[in-house]
């Protein structure tokens, strides 16, 4: 008797996923692509209802668990999720909220239009990335250098206890811390925003 392949539309075993890696890399990954964006029609504004990075990665997990996103199973996890996340903050970018504002035409014209980051773009992303990396690395050293591993050199999962020349259970421990700096970070950078906006 043949195994049966699962249907297009069903999802994997969440609980397995290797969530102590894959859940900072998603939050870094969202801090990236919110940097670059116009928010109310400025560089680093205050995103529609003070959403952040962790809300982006919370909303795809549970479209994938509402039935709202179907599971590929030709891609990785972190691919899916990828999708999930930046789909989210794009339609954020897109929305009525967001567009209401005193930003021009050709602005929206240029967010909407061109998703490809300008070289503006690019220079603003590597400089929040460094102010996270130096936030980090100021906090827990050894989890600012997972982070620089993951966000410069484009490291992950396996690759990370070689680099770090560590076992596999430092390195999940380092995860762990890192991913609770990183959570804290996105809603410091949440709550100063919505302070800035007041």
């Amino acid at each position: 008797m043949t195994k049966e392949m699962p249907f297009p539309s069903s999802l994997p075993d969440f609980g397995r996923f290797p969530w102590a890696d894959l859940y900072p890399r998603l939050l870094l990954a969202a801090l990236g692509r919110l940097g670059p964006t116009v928010w109310r029609g400025e560089r680093r504004g205050q995103v529609p209802g003070g959403r952040t990075a962790h809300d982006a990665v919370q909303t795809a997990v549970e479209k994938f668990l509402g039935g709202k996103r179907q599971w590929n199973w030709d891609k990785s996890a972190f691919e899916n999720f990828w999708g999930a996340v930046s789909s989210e903050i794009s339609n954020w970018a897109t929305s009525a909220e967001n567009r209401t504002t005193l930003r021009t035409d050709r602005d929206l014209d240029t967010l909407v239009g061109n998703p490809q980051p300008s070289p503006e773009d690019l220079v603003l992303w590597k400089s929040e990335r460094d102010r996270l990396l130096q936030h980090l690395l100021a906090k827990d050293a050894e989890a600012g250098r997972m982070a620089e591993l993951m966000l410069v050199d484009g490291l992950k999962g396996p690759e990370l206890p070689e680099a770090l020349a560590t076992g596999q259970h430092r390195t999940d421990t380092i995860k762990r811390r890192l991913r609770r700096l990183v959570v804290a970070y996105v809603e410091a950078e949440g709550a100063g925003n919505r302070r800035a906006a007041e």
